[in-house]
């Protein structure tokens, strides 16, 4: 709260911070390191998830949006996803790097998270590939394409207008595969992914 009233809250201020993982024990286990770019519209529009939800905190303006929008669609992809979203492109996003969460993991987990690097490639195959779950994303910046696209700025609408293809074009996917903007912080990944836009996998 200290963090969101230094903002303007007349707009949707969206806080989520660093956290720590801890066993089923609640033994420490490591934390994420900082975000370097916690701003990135671009990064979650292919598929990165900036904010925890565990650690999300929004403003009054942006529980306004949600209410109007009541009843909530669930189509969305996720919630910490799509809140997000509207702090990146409606209003503003604080990221505080200081751990303020623990995040306790077991084998009930909803998501995974993978620190060996043969484990982490057969999760990530697993999870875009197998069970396609990009085109969920996809699906879900698409609709809040829609719903909020009259209420972007001009240059958010065009990141929204490059990612969201649903159909493959040549044009698009070199543009992509060239974009000067960093996707991904490690150069594996990074190489990775700008293939996959070429070849129209994303």
């Amino acid at each position: 709260m200290e963090h969101l009233e230094k903002g303007n809250n007349h707009l949707p201020q969206v806080y989520f911070s660093n956290f720590e993982f801890c066993d089923s024990q609640m033994n420490h286990m490591g934390s994420p390191p900082p975000l370097k770019y916690p701003q990135s519209l671009v990064r979650v529009l292919v598929g990165t998830q900036l904010a925890m939800g565990f650690t999300l905190v929004f403003n009054a303006a942006l529980k306004q949006f949600i209410e109007k929008d009541a009843p909530f669609d669930m189509k969305i992809y996720g919630h910490d996803h799509w809140v997000t979203l509207m702090g990146l492109t409606l209003g503003s996003v604080v990221y505080d790097p200081e751990v303020t969460a623990k995040y306790r993991r077991h084998e009930q987990n909803v998501s995974d998270y993978k620190t060996n690097f043969f484990e982490l490639q057969k999760e990530r195959i697993k999870h875009f590939i197998v069970n396609n779950e990009q085109k969920k994303i996809l699906d879900s910046i698409y609709y809040f394409y829609q719903r909020y696209k009259d209420e972007m700025n001009k240059e958010d609408r065009g990141k929204f207008e490059l990612f969201i293809n649903r159909r493959y074009s040549l044009r698009k996917a070199i543009k992509k595969c060239f974009y000067s903007e960093r996707y991904r912080d490690k150069l594996f990944d990074e190489i990775a992914i700008r293939i996959f836009f070429l070849v129209g996998m994303m």
